[in-house]
């Protein structure tokens, strides 16, 4: 009896034994599994945490194309406050995009990229100028010039364009490599005529259609009056727009940016004085130039900054 006792007792030794054993294993499986879905969701975390920086990073960049555009047919971008949009942005990825003004010439954009199981926040403050606002846009001085229109001179931030592409619109027939001297009333099917030196506008010149861009200066000096529909621009800095000659009129109706000087000359009829230079500012001329601007349009960007919100 005392042997059959002993063996049972070992049996079920040995059956506690394998029964703890199967918990164990079990317990461990579900510690792996549990480990491994942890995991798995880490990994996933990981991964949608560049992909809702990219989609955030995709509304800013979006947001701004969208703010160029907007600025070529509106002078003000006060219209864009509390603006809001949600976005595709690819592969499952959506960004929502809202706007703020701060003021006459600051924006804020706030973009929240998404992924299923993440989000990323981008804020992102530009300080601006509309160049298109301006009749005069100068990073030197005016003198003795009537503008009708508002003027900004000693600025420090100008439009950047590819002059290339300037070159491009101009060939090849209204692109010349050195100086363009004009004595006679001078229009062109291009938007654009460009000269690499000076740009003369002498004896008989009356009428001119179109934008005109000099690497060097630009030297009113006709006979008696001319007038000019389209815009200046001289991008070179230390480049100068002159107004030679006194009893003479110039009229330019769209506008001038020029990376330098502009000067007319002041002269007395009788009791009046007059200034030889006139422009008058079309908002729709300049921007149809300036729609070719590494921006794509009006404003300059004159600083920012963003922050990454988590």
């Amino acid at each position: 009896m005392l042997g059959i006792r002993k063996f049972k007792s070992e049996k079920g030794l040995a059956l506690l034994n394998t029964l703890f054993f199967v918990l164990f294993l079990g317990l461990m499986g579900i510690s792996i599994t549990t480990m491994v879905i942890a995991d798995v969701k880490m990994q996933t975390i990981n991964m949608d945490r560049p992909r809702a920086l990219y989609a955030a990073q995709s509304g800013i960049d979006y947001s701004i194309r969208g703010v160029m555009e907007y600025a070529r047919t509106h002078s003000s971008l006060a219209g864009l406050n509390f603006y809001t949009e949600t976005i595709p942005a690819g592969s499952g990825l959506t960004a929502k995009i809202k706007f703020r003004t701060n003021g006459s010439n600051d924006l804020t954009i706030t973009s929240v990229g998404k992924t299923q199981n993440f989000s990323q926040t981008i804020t992102k403050t530009i300080n601006y100028v509309d160049v298109s606002n301006y009749a005069v846009y100068s990073s030197g001085t005016i003198s003795k010039v009537n503008v009708s229109g508002a003027t900004k001179e000693n600025a420090t931030y100008m439009p950047l364009f590819d002059l290339d592409e300037l070159r491009d619109i101009a060939k090849p027939y209204h692109y010349f490599s050195g100086n363009l001297n004009i004595n006679s009333p001078f229009s062109f099917t291009h938007s654009i005529a460009f000269a690499e030196g000076d740009i003369n506008f002498t004896n008989w010149n009356i009428a001119n259609f179109g934008t005109f861009v000099a690497g060097g200066n630009v030297n009113l000096n006709t006979s008696l009056i001319s007038m000019f529909w389209g815009n200046m621009y001289l991008p070179n800095s230390g480049s100068s727009l002159n107004a030679l000659k006194k009893y003479r009129i110039y009229l330019l109706s769209g506008g001038a940016i020029v990376n330098g000087n502009i000067t007319g000359v002041e002269y007395k009829v009788w009791f009046w004085k007059f200034k030889n230079l006139n422009i008058i500012h079309n908002r729709a001329t300049m921007n149809n130039f300036l729609q070719y601007s590494v921006n794509g349009g009006p404003l300059v960007i004159k600083n920012s900054h963003w922050k990454l919100d988590h």
